[in-house]
């Protein structure tokens, strides 16, 4: 079966009693070079695995799976996982887990996938930002345990832990500091800029105290 073609994608569809959610941005592919050349653009190798988000109805998954060492996909829509099923059974190299990337812990997804690891995704444009920020995050934390170990992943989630918490103490300080400070900056009233500038050197001196 050749999912590039509208012919066999509406049969697979009909088959499985499939419906497109415009909710969830669902869109397939139906030019095969385009799965080709998004594989052969992420680089994928047999050394690597390949963490795949949205599979839809598996053309480019098939194409990963190819070659790929390994491939686990992520898909969202419960009703495409009898689809997937059917379509990539002869594959022992693929995985699919269905549930949303968003709350998923990437890091025990993906613990048995041989690194380094490529993310490959024919996603809606809407979650592209919140996915690409997740997604560095995921990185940067992978980097860390590969690189520094655990411990010192420890010690960066305690760092983020304090400026979270002064952040928080900060309390708008800042933001009203700017906003009072407009109107005698404008009027050129170097006197209230000095009173409010103490004002505020106070402040923050019983915030680090409190802190």
């Amino acid at each position: 079966m050749n999912l590039t073609n509208l012919a066999d994608i509406r049969a697979l569809l009909a088959r499985h009693d499939f419906r497109f959610s415009k909710s969830l941005g669902q869109n397939f592919l139906t030019a095969s070079w385009v799965p080709e050349d998004m594989v052969a653009g992420a680089g994928v190798t047999r050394e690597n695995g390949v963490l795949e988000i949205g599979p839809g109805a598996g053309s480019m998954t098939k194409c990963l799976c190819d070659a790929a060492h390994h491939v686990l996909s992520i898909e969202l829509d419960e009703r495409l996982i009898p689809l997937l099923t059917a379509f990539l059974a002869e594959r022992d190299n693929f995985t699919l887990v269905q549930g949303d990337v968003m709350m998923l812990n990437l890091a025990d997804v993906t613990k048995d996938l041989r690194k380094p690891l490529s993310v490959v995704a024919n996603i809606p444009y809407y979650i592209t930002t919140p996915l690409l920020n997740m997604l560095l995050s995921f990185g940067g934390r992978m980097v860390f345990v590969h690189y520094l170990s655990q411990e010192y992943l420890g010690v960066n989630g305690l760092f983020g832990d304090v400026l979270g918490m002064l952040n928080l103490a900060e309390l708008g300080i800042g933001s009203a500091m700017i906003f009072s400070m407009y109107r005698p900056a404008a009027q050129n009233d170097e006197k209230q800029l000095a009173r409010l500038m103490n004002l505020y050197r106070t402040l923050y001196r019983i915030v680090a105290l409190a802190v």
